[in-house]
């Protein structure tokens, strides 16, 4: 999804936090576990194509054509990447107050059990931490400086 940002910032930087998505996929645990099971098995296989293998791929394929829009772009003067020492730094003064924040936030908004649910999407995110990938960002940053 290209939301015409080249066109409003010249300078980019990657902070090394991992891919980024605006895809997201949420269902009612009420609905979800209403479903048959064949449906539930189904909506399963296809939540772990989108988190691994074929929904990557899609993200890739996609990152790769907005990279190659950003270096067309007359508009993008420059797109870096934090040190992995600045990214550390930055986690580190951090902490736990962005989580801390979302919960305030969620639960402000009505969301019951807002820490709960962060614990499982969280569980849910390391779930997935061996899968292997190429990072379509790091890819960019590494190409632009050929341009």
């Amino acid at each position: 999804m290209n939301y015409g940002l080249m066109e409003l910032l010249p300078d980019w930087t990657d902070p090394g936090i991992g891919q980024y998505s605006t895809f997201g996929m949420w269902v009612n645990a009420d609905a979800y576990n209403a479903l048959p099971d064949d449906l539930r098995e189904q909506f399963d296989q296809v939540t772990e194509e989108l988190n691994t293998g074929e929904g990557i791929a899609a993200f890739n394929e996609v990152a790769a054509g907005q990279c190659q829009q950003m270096k067309d772009a007359p508009t993008v003067k420059s797109l870096t990447a934090w040190a992995e020492q600045d990214t550390q730094a930055w986690k580190d003064a951090l902490g736990d107050s962005g989580q801390e924040m979302w919960i305030e936030l969620a639960t402000e908004q009505g969301l019951e059990d807002a820490e709960g649910v962060l614990e499982q999407y969280l569980a849910g995110l390391e779930s997935y931490d061996d899968v292997a990938y190429d990072d379509a960002t790091s890819a960019c940053v590494a190409s632009f400086g050929d341009r």
